[in-house]
């Protein structure tokens, strides 16, 4: 597991660069399996470590997204996101309910986007 704290500015934001940054670090160890985009936002990391997966089918993403109500342009991510085979939506209140949702399944790695600049 590899752990990246800092903003991402969102899926259209300033910090694109640190979403693939954090998403390529990740996804360094070269694991087949699930990984997790737990960042609680529009699903910026969860996006990019789908553009950045193999195709082949050894790989998906759980995603725990804070779609709010009138937010077009992450319902706009959303539905993308939902279009990939390899993607799967989990729609948590906290991090305990993510936990839930995974248990007993192997990871191969998480992006947690404490929304800390150091």
């Amino acid at each position: 597991f590899a752990q990246i704290a800092g903003r991402s500015g969102g899926v259209h934001g300033g910090g694109s660069a640190m979403v693939r940054e954090a998403v390529s670090s990740v996804l360094a160890t070269g694991m087949r399996g699930i990984y997790v985009d737990a960042a609680f936002g529009r699903g910026a990391y969860a996006a990019e470590v789908l553009r950045q997966l193999p195709r082949d089918g050894s790989c998906s993403v759980v995603s725990a997204c804070a779609v709010e109500r009138g937010d077009a342009a992450a319902a706009s991510t959303f539905k993308d996101l939902t279009s990939d085979s390899r993607f799967e939506a989990l729609l948590p209140r906290s991090l305990w309910e993510v936990a839930d949702a995974l248990a007993g399944r192997e990871l191969a790695g998480v992006v947690v986007d404490l929304g800390a600049v150091f």
